[in-house]
Parts: C-alpha cells; sequence; structure tokens
C-alpha cells in the first residue's frame, strides 16, 4: 500500500495519482493544519499506519526502487538510510554510537563528525507517533522528523542502512538541474 500526503493542490495530486493504471493502490491523504515540517505528513497519516510497520520518505528525493525495496525488509528495530556526501554540512549528518547504532542526527553542522548524512527515508513501527505528538517547533518553526528520530535513539536502538544505488535530493531549482542531467545520463 502506498500514501501519499499532501496538503496545497491536493485535488491536483489526486488528479494525477488516479491517471496509473492502479490507482487503488495508492491512496491520497490530505495533510490540514497551521504546523509545517517533515513530521507533519506522518501525524497526517497516523490512522492508516496504527498496528503497521512502514517505510517513510519525501517527496522532493530521488530513490532507487531496490533501495526502497531494502527499507521493507522485516527488521526490529526502526532504521534510518544514510549515504556518504562530499558536503555533509548541506544535510543532516549521522553520528554513530560505538555499536554503530544511531546516536543523533544534526542538522546542517558548521563541524560535521562524518561525511554519512541523513537521506529522509525511514523504515519506522508505530512508536514513533507519541515521539511526534510531544515535538516542539525548532528553530526553523517546523515539527521536524530528525527530532522525533533522534529522541527515539535515545531510548531504542535505531539501525542505518547504507543507500546501495544513487540519491538525489530536489529541494532546490539547481537540483532540478543535476537531476535532469543524471537521467540524461542513464
Amino acid at each position: 500500500r502506498v500514501f501519499i500526503v499532501g496538503g496545497h493542490f491536493v485535488d491536483k495530486l489526486t488528479e494525477a495519482i488516479q491517471a496509473y493504471d492502479q490507482p487503488d493502490d495508492i491512496q491520497v491523504i490530505e495533510q490540514t493544519g497551521a504546523q509545517y515540517g517533515t513530521a507533519c505528513p506522518l501525524l497526517a497519516a497516523q490512522s492508516v499506519l496504527q498496528g503497521d510497520r512502514f517505510v517513510y520518505t519525501m517527496g522532493d528525493h530521488l530513490l532507487s526502487a531496490e533501495d526502497l525495496r531494502q527499507m521493507q525488509q522485516s527488521t526490529l528495530y526502526p532504521l534510518v538510510a544514510v549515504t556518504e556526501h562530499d558536503e555533509p554540512q548541506r544535510y543532516g549528518v549521522v553520528e554513530y554510537n560505538d555499536d554503530q547504532t544511531l546516536a543523533r542526527i544534526v542538522e546542517k553542522p558548521d563541524q560535521p563528525k562524518s561525511h554519512d548524512i541523513n537521506v529522509g527515508l525511514y523504515a519506522l513501527t508505530p512508536d514513533i507517533f507519541p515521539l511526534l505528538k510531544k515535538l516542539k517547533p525548532s528553530v526553523r518553526g517546523e515539527l521536524e522528523i530528525t527530532d522525533a528520530i533522534n529522541d527515539l535513539a535515545q531510548h531504542h536502538p535505531v539501525r542505518t542502512v547504507r543507500l546501495q544505488h544513487p540519491w538525489m535530493d530536489l529541494g532546490r531549482p539547481e537540483d532540478i538541474v543535476a537531476l535532469e542531467s543524471f537521467l540524461k545520463n542513464r
């Protein structure tokens, strides 16, 4: 099952999804409310995710189907996907405990402790929802999924999974140009 959470222009999103051959496999959920941030889509989808382990990612990332399938593999632990990046200070940098579980994700640090970054792909269980509900807005005024993941990592082992295929962040206009170049060379 695939759930896509949308806010602004959710009607256009629904129309686009219905153009696919199997629109019944995809459900659009409207995100309402005055709060923003990467945790808000999960809060909007909470009622359909109860009791199930699920994979969560952002809509502005290019990921391979193989990496998405890898995140679906059964495990007792929450998972955070990581990749190495030459400019880790642009992203959430992953810091590890001695046993290589996640210690924390540090957003855009001036002095990154590693080149491993959080790619915004997670395998989670409903255990995350109580942590999401107690989130306070970040300095950007948003409810951040990484704050909930960091809280989870303090109470439960969170494992990391290294991506095996290319990943691209598409959050800036110049990223679209890089995506076009990447796709032309495939």
